[in-house]
């Protein structure tokens, strides 16, 4: 059984992507195909299956999919930061 992905998993491997820098050759179908138990994981994976046949193929790609796969990985990115901030620990007093 497949191990979740976490929300910042899933925007380093759009970045992996976008760069051409994926760990192996099938790693973004893997990912496109394969459904997600946490909903807003798999909503991001829905969405860039629509976009996959845009841009994962060679020259020349869709460059509208493209900035829309970039605007998912802003947003991915954008609650990864909330969830930080969400569960940041309060910090401590100064001592004086």
């Amino acid at each position: 059984m497949r191990r979740r992905r976490t929300k910042a998993e899933v925007a380093e491997l759009i970045e992996r992507f976008l760069e051409n820098r994926l760990t192996y050759q099938q790693e973004w179908n893997d990912f496109v195909e394969c459904r997600e138990p946490d909903a807003v994981v798999d909503s991001y994976r829905k969405r860039r299956y629509d976009l996959d046949p845009l841009v994962n193929r060679p020259d020349p790609v869709d460059e509208d999919a493209v900035a829309q796969l970039r605007g998912i990985l802003l947003n991915c990115v954008q609650l990864v930061l909330t969830d930080l901030k969400r569960h940041r620990l309060p910090t401590m007093p100064s001592v004086r």
